[in-house]
């Protein structure tokens, strides 16, 4: 997944990424059957496989090389407050 945000800018790889994650999200939460919940539960992880690099990245690129750090750290307990738990 890192290789297709490297073809893409930040911004239109983590739209998209988000796309994808709502769109599998929708589509587990109306399927009727088990083979139309693996296709929404399949795209729903590329899309968060897709989002998690990139907001990094952007959380990199964004900030003073002295504040990188942090801003990896505020990047990273976003993305863990989307784990279930």
């Amino acid at each position: 997944m890192p290789l297709i945000s490297l073809a893409l800018r930040q911004s239109v790889c983590s739209v998209s990424a988000l796309g994808l994650f709502v769109d599998g999200n929708v589509i587990t939460a109306l399927a009727l059957d088990l083979n139309t919940l693996l296709v929404g539960s399949v795209l729903a992880s590329l899309g968060a496989a897709m989002f998690a690099p990139t907001a990094l990245g952007v959380g990199t690129s964004i900030a003073d090389p002295e504040r990188r750090g942090r801003a990896l750290s505020t990047a990273t307990s976003g993305l863990a407050g989307m784990l279930p738990g």
